[in-house]
């Protein structure tokens, strides 16, 4: 633990909101930047698809990142029917065991700001934290050191 951003090719991505928007009716579509930066993440290290969805709509996200070519090597989290925490309770518990067993992450990408928040108080040691189109560096790291263009 304690790796910094450079030291850590772990990557954690959310599916809705990052990897994918749902349209006005009701398809799911890819966001091109978040597909890109786990294309980028897929050549580098271990990528973990950290979602608020039951595992029983895990369909759903291998299905689009089929559709882009990326399911390969993708480690997909879901909760469990009756999970009935909060997000940021669910992810943050999600975010440790994925500490725990990797040691370190580099990057999450959420666009849960209070996911975000505990994920810096809690889980990350050094790393980056992307939220929409922004890149916040931690501990230490200048955006222009730290952030890819996103």
């Amino acid at each position: 633990m304690g790796a910094s951003h450079e030291d850590c090719s772990v990557f954690v991505f959310d599916f809705d909101g990052v990897l994918a928007a749902s349209t006005e009716g009701g398809r799911i579509v890819a966001r091109e930047a978040g597909i890109s930066a786990l294309r980028e993440a897929l050549g580098v290290g271990t990528v973990y698809v950290l979602s608020g969805r039951v595992s029983q709509e895990k369909w759903i996200i291998k299905a689009l990142l089929s559709q882009e070519g990326l399911y390969r090597g993708v480690k997909v989290v879901t909760r469990r029917p009756g999970d009935k925490r909060s997000e940021v309770d669910y992810k943050l518990s999600e975010l440790l065991r994925i500490l725990e067993v990797e040691g370190c992450i580099g990057e999450i990408h959420d666009n849960n700001p209070y996911v975000l928040e505990a994920a810096r108080r809690h889980v990350l040691r050094g790393g980056i934290l992307h939220y929409d189109n922004t890149c916040e560096p931690l501990y230490g790291f200048t955006v222009l050191e730290a952030c890819r263009a996103f």
